[in-house]
């Protein structure tokens, strides 16, 4: 790993507000960069790298995830940490009230935002069965369950979710950091079905459930059916 940052910056978080300084590191095709906070993108990049070191299943969520960079930036409703699939971007946002006083669980959710770029081919390949000669599938499937096409798709984006779920806590531990503030996904389910209802549940204040997301992307993503015109 590469590094050009300020001197004087130790890796921790900052003690106060913005840090001035350039910081831009690069761990296999994952680059950092950041012009404040730097101290807390350089805990990021330490952190990447020594999973990609001592746990064989990051160093393989590195390759699958091939080049993007890591920014901070505010987050805009997504969360304390998410993946922009169209800019190829993981966007931290190191002021978020999640992870504000708690660096470890900052480099956490950074760490499962690469695993969810690391996801990005497995949800495009589900995302073939939004367009014609493919959407039949997903009709035939989802009708065997009793489902909505939308709704076996968003199952389908759940269970990616879940698997990255599982290993996150796997990578967390074999970084001996189980039941830290980096495992801040210990307490979500450790099996599907209980996962998937959790996802099913409305949210607090009325707020859509999780899988909505997942439902509204692929009405979005499939065309309207083609008719053919009224003969008059």
């Amino acid at each position: 790993m590469s590094d050009d940052h300020q001197p004087g910056t130790d890796g921790g978080p900052p003690p106060g507000g913005p840090v001035e300084g350039v910081y831009r590191s690069q761990v296999g095709g994952i680059r950092f960069e950041a012009t404040e906070h730097v101290g807390r993108m350089s805990r990021i990049a330490d952190r990447v790298a020594e999973a990609g070191v001592r746990v064989p299943e990051f160093h393989e969520a590195l390759v699958e995830a091939g080049d993007l960079t890591v920014r901070f930036r505010p987050a805009r409703g997504h969360g304390a940490a998410h993946w922009n699939a169209i800019t190829r971007e993981v966007v931290v946002d190191p002021l978020h009230a999640e992870v504000r006083d708690d660096a470890e669980r900052l480099t956490g959710v950074a760490l499962f935002a690469i695993l969810d770029a690391a996801a990005e081919g497995e949800r495009r390949g589900w995302e073939q069965y939004t367009q014609p000669g493919y959407a039949d599938y997903i009709d035939v499937w989802a009708g065997r369950e009793g489902m909505t096409a939308a709704r076996y798709y968003a199952r389908e984006m759940e269970r990616i979710d879940f698997d990255n779920v599982r290993r996150h806590r796997r990578i967390t531990a074999a970084l001996g950091r189980a039941g830290t503030g980096a495992d801040h996904l210990r307490d979500l389910p450790g099996d599907f079905d209980a996962f998937w209802a959790l996802r099913c549940r409305p949210g607090g204040a009325g707020e859509a459930p999780h899988v909505a997301s997942y439902e509204r992307r692929y009405t979005a993503l499939r065309p309207d059916p083609v008719t053919a015109p009224e003969i008059r």
